[in-house]
């Protein structure tokens, strides 16, 4: 496994910046996003006979560097010293044998291609998960989502776009998973257990979306080993934090679970632990050595894959 860290920076300086690239060992582009100003505000000062003397606009660059290389230590150096602003994420690299070799893996959908605009139910916005969620489980909290059983299919009151390659993707404001037909029918077939298949209604007309379906996870994991680091922060002052303390969970580093624990689970299953911010929280979803050798030989596309540490 190896850290791959995406830097976002914006400037105005580009023999800056041009620097910064040369230090990562990374080609200058001659193309990058653009902020442009405002054409009416410079027409504006046109017709008054003015100079127009706004800064020149700033430029979006991105670089992506792995942890482990000398031009990510030096990178990380020359952007303290000069004090340049950065953001930066970090995502986990496997190679195809890690992934292979792995008894378990968390699943991530590459895309969300349904979701929004969420049905508006009862009269007010913020009752959508009204439709298909039992409102008397999990947290009191008005919007919360920890803990609330799903007792109906989903509606969603916008289209899905799942493209002409995808057989899976993400639904916002979820953690749960659109199938196709094709691969509802191949796990299926495969007899893959921790699973069931539920429609999925389009809110307008109450009717199921052809072909497409919930890819419904009923199995649940073991806890996560001790060695996990779950950081909680209580979001005090933040508007839209649960006002019963929920806050919000994350994991620093890698998942881990113990050998001993995971020896026979289901193909799918959902953590018993909960994550998320504000008041979007969620299980995180896994699948089995056997799953994943089912989307693997069948070339299923819009999920990637993070396999946990296993603790003997």
């Amino acid at each position: 496994m190896r850290i791959k860290n995406r830097f976002l920076i914006t400037s105005r300086n580009e023999l800056e910046i041009r620097k910064v690239y040369e230090i990562a060992g990374v080609k200058f582009p001659l193309k990058r996003g653009v902020q442009q100003h405002d054409t009416n505000e410079k027409k504006i000062y046109e017709i008054a006979g003015e100079q127009f003397l706004l800064d020149p606009p700033s430029h979006l660059y991105i670089l992506d560097l792995f942890s482990d290389t000398p031009e990510y230590k030096n990178l990380m150096t020359y952007l303290e010293e000069k004090r340049i602003d950065f953001h930066k994420t970090e995502d986990e690299v496997f190679t195809e044998q890690e992934l292979w070799d792995a008894p378990l893996l968390r699943m991530v959908p590459n895309a969300h291609r349904g979701g929004y605009p969420q049905p508006i139910h009862g009269g007010k916005e913020k009752d959508y998960l009204s439709c298909s969620f039992d409102l008397q489980t999990g947290c009191p909290g008005s919007r919360c989502t920890r803990g609330l059983v799903q007792n109906r299919p989903l509606r969603l009151s916008g289209g899905i776009k799942m493209g002409k390659t995808n057989d899976i993707s993400g639904i916002w404001w979820l953690r749960d998973y659109i199938v196709t037909q094709k691969l509802r029918d191949l796990i299926e077939a495969a007899e893959l257990t921790g699973v069931e298949f539920w429609p999925i209604v389009k809110h307008g007309s109450g009717q199921p979306f052809e072909d497409l379906f919930q890819l419904k996870i009923t199995g649940v994991l073991p806890p996560m080993s001790p060695k996990t680091v779950i950081e909680f922060d209580s979001l005090t002052g933040y508007k839209f934090a649960c006002e019963y303390g929920c806050g919000a969970r994350t994991v620093k580093g890698r998942v881990h679970y113990r050998a001993c624990d995971i020896a026979s689970i289901p193909d799918f299953a959902l953590s018993q632990e909960w994550f998320g911010s504000g008041l979007e929280k969620w299980s995180w979803p896994f699948m089995s050595h056997r799953a994943y050798q089912l989307f693997h030989d069948n070339k299923i596309k819009g999920i990637r894959w993070y396999p946990p540490a296993i603790d003997e």
